[in-house]
């Protein structure tokens, strides 16, 4: 269950005083005593410094919504009626007093609420309606509340504070008092009540945000399954593990030899006290010796290993140069020590779809593998260089198909092997455990059902499941039992067959009982081996139909690759470079290599040592490019493609087609025909044409124009030929806000034309 408090206050004895003082407290006076030891962010942050503190930090006071008979009542009404509600109007012996409850949502929880902040506080208001009617049943209660999104401590946590007037009436019309038996006051009614506010979180979170809540132990850590079907686990030591092997960056060190080593970066107890320094002085603080030595003395004979320490940090970019605290050291620091924080959450979040995307099932049918083929550009490119053709690949699955191993088809394997076996008399004696095994096991079994059935009568609801749960275990127990017990009879009987017709003669009762004990254990055995033979056959009927069906075919085609056989590929197996082609590569190469050495300086450095041999380097990439084995690395490969492709575009950007600019937006000439010309070096269409611009105002070019800008494309430097991804997304935004720009230009001109020529 999630956490909920219940407390009792009366005149008199009240710690917030009042009924009104207890809903002004609700809505602007919460958290009103502070700790005088507390930062002055947190003070900045949370503490009451003046009547308009909500003002500035939540936009206003808190809303208080009204429940039962208040529901629906203005928030002037709601106070007076409230305060009304607690007064002991039907017996003049009662006091005044109302009933406070806290329900607080699970950390997870409030992280994915603060994304939703209006939609999460919708569903709680909906799920306290649910928490109440399931405390009070049958009564007409008064109650108010008020949600907050932070705790005293500054973080984020969703809870909600109740408040319900003390007497409720029944439906019979009797004013009752909900602190008395009569007014069902109990255990009970804070186990309803807990249960309905988990009930109503979850359902209310489900149909409200599509997010699932699992709890698999009461007052447990939660799992959120999201929108997208992605599963957050719980963040337990393991998942911190796993989740810190992920975000550990890697960092390149000389090794004693002097050749560099890669080392992934790895936690330790330097770290701990590197982070308490550098974030110190309130958050605005950075690394030092003396600061070091004050905090930690010691340890300030060991600060000369702390700086090299800091220097391996900042290598890795979780200190500025300046020795400040980056981004990434806070999200290393909160996964290492299970600080549940947004930015966790989001770096949990995308490494659990990033590794969803890396278990995507393989494609099954010729159409998933085509559409797979033609998503990947290198794939595409290979598949087009191999002239097959989206008929081949149908006709390889069909020809699969044929024999593929179905379901039925294995049934029917399966069965035939399993009747032979049957027919065969069993060549050994069944496989069981030992007698001292099977024993150990079922009392173990009896020890599990104990539990099980304990525990089912604690939580009633599990009861019926634990029962199955137990019975089962526990017969699988005593038929490993008998069973060894048969076996060992069966091994006597099996050593006396030679003699076995004296024993029937001399101890006819024993015979029996050995002749019974044989039997059951050939029987046994022979349903051990049909079944072995069953799964033998399916194995080795898959194997074969593999080994036909698709490792000879890809062997075979790898073959044809490798060999070049098919006709069109030796004609473009190795022809010979022409001079102007090389002339002009070298030409993109060069002007590309110089963007390299100003962008991407680790990249160009693998090309150093072909300086001065630009052709020699041209021809070997070339040849590469055709298949042929040239011997160059492949570092030195892919920065010299890099590089050529980066002249590429530069040549295609000055050689582009010209944009038609209308005289309206002569001021964004320059930036436009720029832009233009860059999607076209990409391969894209330009993102405005004639038509678009003249649905556009010039506020909204602007904004197309500064999405562009953003993303670094209309830069004066060569940066932009490093974003393609980005020019995609650039391309995809515009095209959605010129889409619903003509969209509305269409709509005007319809109306206009609608009302100057008006229909009979």
């Amino acid at each position: 269950m999630f956490y909920v408090r219940v407390a009792t206050r009366s005149s008199g004895a009240a710690a917030q005083g009042s009924p009104r003082q207890a809903l002004g407290y609700l809505a602007d006076n919460h958290d009103r005593e502070r700790d005088a030891g507390c930062s002055e962010a947190e003070l900045n942050y949370i503490a009451r410094l003046d009547p308009g503190w909500k003002t500035d930090l939540e936009g206003g006071r808190v809303p208080l919504v009204g429940y039962g008979t208040l529901k629906g009542v203005t928030e002037d009404q709601l106070v007076s009626r409230f305060d009304d509600a607690c007064q002991p109007h039907h017996d003049t012996r009662g006091s005044t007093g109302y009933k406070s409850l806290t329900l607080t949502l699970p950390k997870e929880v409030s992280l994915f609420a603060e994304g939703h902040r209006e939609e999460a506080k919708a569903a709680m208001h909906a799920a306290v309606q649910t928490a109440l009617d399931s405390a009070f049943p049958g009564m007409r209660y008064s109650a108010a509340a008020a949600i907050h999104t932070r705790n005293t401590t500054g973080e984020i946590h969703y809870h909600v504070h109740v408040v319900v007037a003390k007497f409720a009436q029944t439906d019979k019309g009797r004013t009752v008092s909900l602190n008395s038996k009569a007014g069902g006051n109990g255990p009970l009614r804070l186990q309803q009540l807990k249960r309905g506010w988990k009930e109503g979180i979850e359902r209310e979170f489900r149909e409200r945000l599509q997010l699932g809540i699992e709890q698999r132990t009461p007052n447990g850590p939660v799992t959120l399954v999201l929108p997208d079907r992605a599963r957050l686990e719980p963040l337990n030591r393991n998942s911190r593990r796993l989740l810190e092997k992920e975000i550990a960056p890697r960092y390149t060190e000389p090794s004693p030899s002097g050749a560099a080593m890669v080392k992934q970066f790895r936690w330790s107890a330097m770290d701990d006290r590197i982070f308490e320094v550098a974030s110190g002085d309130k958050g605005d603080g950075r690394w030092s010796r003396q600061a070091f030595a004050e905090t930690f003395p010691e340890h300030a004979s060991h600060v000369s290993r702390y700086e090299a320490r800091v220097r391996t940090l900042q290598a890795v970019g979780y200190l500025s140069p300046e020795g400040k605290v980056t981004p990434p050291f806070r999200v290393h620091f909160c996964v290492h020590h299970g600080v549940m924080t947004p930015e966790l959450q989001r770096v949990r979040l995308d490494l659990s779809r990033q590794l969803d995307r890396e278990r995507k099932p393989s494609p099954r049918t010729a159409a998933d593998l085509w559409s797979e083929i033609q998503s990947r550009e290198a794939l595409r490119r290979r598949v087009h260089r191999l002239r097959i053709d989206r008929a081949q690949v149908d006709r390889i699955y069909e020809q699969a198909d044929k024999r593929k191993p179905t379901k039925q088809r294995l049934d029917l394997v399966r069965a035939t092997a399993q009747n032979r076996a049957l027919k065969k008399a069993p060549s050994n004696l069944p496989r069981t455990k030992t007698i001292i095994r099977a024993y150990l096991d079922l009392g173990q079994a009896r020890a599990q059902r104990v539990y099980l059935l304990t525990t089912g009568v604690l939580l009633f609801w599990r009861f019926s499941e634990n029962k199955a749960l137990a019975q089962k275990l526990l017969k699988t127990a005593e038929r490993d039992l008998f069973y060894a017990k048969e076996k060992r009879i069966a091994q006597v009987g099996w050593a006396l067959r030679p003699v076995f017709w004296m024993v029937r003669v001399a101890m006819p009762r024993q015979a029996r009982r050995l002749a019974k004990a044989c039997e059951r254990c050939i029987r046994l055995a022979q349903q051990q081996e049909s079944r072995q033979a069953g799964r033998d056959a399916v194995r080795q009927a898959y194997l074969e139909w593999r080994r036909d069906y698709v490792d000879r075919p890809l062997a075979e085609l790898h073959r044809k690759a490798d060999e070049v056989e098919r006709q069109a590929q030796k004609k473009q197996a190795s022809p010979p470079i022409s001079e102007t082609e090389l002339t002009r590569a070298l030409t993109t190469y060069r002007r590309g290599v110089e963007v390299l050495n100003q962008l991407r300086p680790n990249e160009a450095a693998h090309l150093r040592s072909w300086k001065g041999a630009d052709v020699d380097l041209v021809a070997h990439v070339v040849r590469t490019a055709r298949g042929e084995k040239t011997g160059l690395a492949k570092q030195q490969y892919d920065a010299a493609v890099k590089a050529g492709r980066i002249g590429h575009l530069l040549e295609r950007e000055a050689t582009a087609t010209p944009l038609r600019i209308p005289d309206a937006f002569a001021a964004q000439r320059e930036q436009l025909q720029r832009l233009a010309a860059r999607m076209q070096a990409f391969g894209l269409k330009p993102p405005f044409a004639p038509s678009d611009l003249g649905a556009l105002s010039p506020s909204q070019l602007k904004t197309n124009l500064g999405i562009a800008k953003r993303a670094g494309l209309l830069d004066d430097g060569p940066d932009w030929t490093l974003k393609a991804a980005a020019a995609r997304e650039v391309l995809g935004e515009i095209s959605l806000h010129t889409d619903r720009a003509r969209q509305v230009d269409q709509h005007l001109h319809q109306n206009l034309t609608k009302k100057h020529h008006p229909t009979s």
